[in-house]
């Protein structure tokens, strides 16, 4: 973070005086230029939030996000969760639970703005395809992330039936996955702070030369070098823990493709589903 905070006094001088102002609160308050929005930062300083954006270009970054990022990078790096807890305290002393609910729905909706924004369409596009071809589907996510994992699975086997989602817990990643193969997709999820177990499936997928699909974070992701293809999903948030807002949405955009870009058969499966479903009982409608 260093680095950027010396940038940016060094720029004080050149700068106008909306901009120098933008510029003196990212110096003075790096927490917050992480953690909240364009739109709070903005409300913040009581300026237009293309106010930050011209800031972000001027510092040579090609949007917001990007600059963002610089200051996010080293937050996460610095504060654990205990840390993150501690902030949503303080804010509540602050300016009471309204205040802390506010900011939470107010990131989470940025969240998805940004990644929708962002979202790589062609690269959401070759992910659906490959999954469509693929033998097997693995869905990875290792600890705290393998709900995620498991919701994609119980969702998607309505259309994929070839979908797993191993729990890498008791047994190695390589157990999980012994019988991947170069006709088999693994479909990887990692959020800071990343786990080694999904990036080491990630790994071992590439040995075994099966393509890999990754949702993560953000570009400095130590999974995006395993992956053939990948998405973004923002996760900022003043909560404690990463928001999974954002990935849920990416999933769900995922799945849609697939479901679009498939063929007669998987609308009748379906159908069937459905019908299985209603008749069984199991569920109130």
């Amino acid at each position: 973070m260093a680095e950027i905070l010396d940038r940016l006094s060094a720029e004080l001088p050149h700068l106008s005086p909306k901009l120098a102002k933008a510029a003196r609160y990212a110096i003075d308050h790096p927490d917050r230029m992480a953690l909240d929005s364009m739109r709070s930062v903005a409300s913040a300083l009581n300026v237009a939030s293309p106010t930050m954006l011209r800031l972000a270009r001027h510092m040579g970054f090609e949007g917001y996000e990007a600059f963002k990022e610089q200051f996010q990078n080293a937050v996460v790096q610095r504060q654990g969760f205990a840390e993150r807890a501690g902030a949503l305290r303080h804010t509540r002393d602050a300016e009471g639970d309204r205040t802390v609910v506010s900011k939470l729905f107010e990131a989470a909706l940025d969240n998805v703005y940004q990644s929708s924004r962002e979202l790589d369409l062609k690269e959401l596009q070759a992910m659906a395809d490959l999954m469509l071809k693929a033998k097997t589907i693995y869905t990875i996510g290792s600890s705290s992330v393998h709900w995620l994992a498991s919701s994609l699975q119980a969702t998607g086997r309505m259309i994929l039936p070839n979908l797993r989602a191993p729990f890498m817990g008791d047994a190695s990643i390589f157990e999980a996955l012994s019988a991947l193969s170069e006709d088999d997709v693994i479909l990887a999820m990692a959020f800071s702070p990343y786990s080694k177990g999904t990036i080491d499936a990630a790994k071992f997928a590439r040995s075994r030369k099966a393509p890999v699909l990754a949702i993560t974070d953000r570009r400095s992701s130590p999974l995006i070098e395993h992956a053939d293809h990948y998405v973004l999903a923002k996760t900022d948030s003043p909560h404690f823990f990463p928001s999974t807002v954002s990935v849920l949405a990416v999933i769900e955009a995922l799945l849609a493709l697939v479901v679009a870009n498939g063929d007669e058969e998987m609308a009748k499966r379906i159908d069937m589903i459905e019908h299985l479903r209603q008749e069984s009982g199991a569920y109130i409608i």
